[in-house]
C-alpha cells in the first residue's frame, strides 16, 4: 500500500510558485513584476506592473481570474488550458510576494 502524498511544504509552494512564475510571467513582467513595454510573438505590448497599490488592493480570486481568462486584447495569454487550478493559485501566492 502506498504512502498518501505529502501536501507541500509552504517552503516546496513558494519555490514552486517562483518557478511556475519564471517559466510562465517573467517574459512580460520581468522578474521584479514591474512590467513594461515589450514584444512578444511580434506584438508590442505593454504589461501591467502586478506590484502597484491598485493591484495589491484586488482579492486572489480577481487576479486568479486575470491569469486565468487573461487579457487577450492586452497581449496577456489565459493560462487556464495551460496550468492546473493549484498552479495559477500557488501564482497568486507569487504575485502577493513580490507585492511586498
Amino acid at each position: 500500500e502506498t504512502p498518501p502524498a505529502a501536501k507541500a511544504s509552504p517552503l516546496d509552494e513558494a519555490t514552486i510558485g517562483r518557478n511556475l512564475y519564471t517559466t510562465h510571467c517573467m517574459t512580460c513582467h520581468k522578474d521584479s513584476g514591474k512590467g513594461g513595454k515589450t514584444t512578444v510573438d511580434g506584438k508590442e505590448i505593454n504589461p501591467d506592473d502586478i506590484t502597484t497599490a491598485k493591484q495589491k488592493a484586488k482579492s486572489d480570486e480577481k487576479i486568479y481570474g486575470y491569469i486565468s481568462d487573461g487579457f487577450p486584447d492586452d497581449g496577456m495569454p489565459a493560462f487556464k488550458d495551460k496550468l492546473k487550478d493549484e498552479d495559477i493559485k500557488l501564482l497568486v501566492k507569487h504575485v502577493r510576494v513580490l507585492q511586498n
